[in-house]
């Protein structure tokens, strides 16, 4: 899924964005699992569209920030049949090459 990731991210942002692995075996669960109906596409315009709704509800987010910050916001995901809602953390930091880079995790991962 990483080309398709890739290009779907940067049409919600301008940064490249990475996710945990913790993070990808939840969301490849979800995919996997046939009874929810979601693709990959699907399921990370979700995750991308909830951090913007999230930033948007931010006072000051279109304001210039120091880098590293991070971003708590909230994603509902089906899994095994059943709802349930998840907080998740964007960190807005560097990779390791020092460039901008946008990180998907769980609020206790770094």
């Amino acid at each position: 899924p990483g080309t398709i990731l890739r290009k779907l991210t940067m049409q919600h942002f301008t940064w490249p964005a990475v996710m945990t692995m913790t993070l990808y075996e939840l969301l490849n669960r979800l995919v996997e699992d046939k009874r929810n109906c979601n693709d990959w596409r699907g399921v990370w315009h979700d995750v991308c569209w909830m951090l913007k709704c999230k930033m948007k509800r931010t006072p000051g987010y279109d304001k210039p920030r120091a880098l590293p910050y991070d971003v708590l916001f909230e994603l509902e995901i089906t899994t095994e049949g059943k709802q349930q809602l998840y907080t998740l953390k964007a960190n807005f930091g560097f990779d390791d090459d020092g460039k901008p880079c946008l990180t998907f995790m769980f609020p206790n991962e770094d």
